[in-house]
C-alpha cells in the first residue's frame, strides 16, 4: 500500500500527495478513508478532480474525500458515485 500512496503524485510538483501532507488515510468501522486537499484554495478544479481520480483509481474500495475546496461536497459526490470494478 506504501507503492501506491507514491504514484498518486500532484500534477504540479510531481512529488506524493501523501509526503506533501495533501493526503491520508484512515480506516473507520473497516472502511478505509481517504481524505485529500488541494495545496492551494486557487488550484484548478480539474486538478483537484484528477487527485481525486488518481486516489479513486488507486483505492478503489476507499471513500475518497475532498476538503477545504469550494465545491468539495459536489466532487465528493461524483468520485464516490463512481463504482470501479
Amino acid at each position: 500500500m506504501e507503492d501506491l500512496e507514491n504514484e498518486i503524485v500532484d500534477a504540479e510538483t510531481g512529488v506524493s500527495l501523501f509526503r506533501l501532507g495533501l493526503a491520508r488515510k484512515e480506516n473507520k468501522h473497516g472502511k478505509l478513508i481517504i481524505y485529500y486537499r488541494p495545496p492551494s484554495p486557487f488550484t484548478p478544479v480539474i486538478l483537484v478532480i484528477k487527485m481525486g481520480l488518481d486516489i479513486k483509481f488507486k483505492y478503489p474500495e476507499a471513500i475518497v474525500i475532498l476538503e477545504d475546496y469550494y465545491i468539495s461536497n459536489e466532487i465528493n459526490e461524483i468520485l464516490n458515485g463512481i463504482k470501479i470494478e
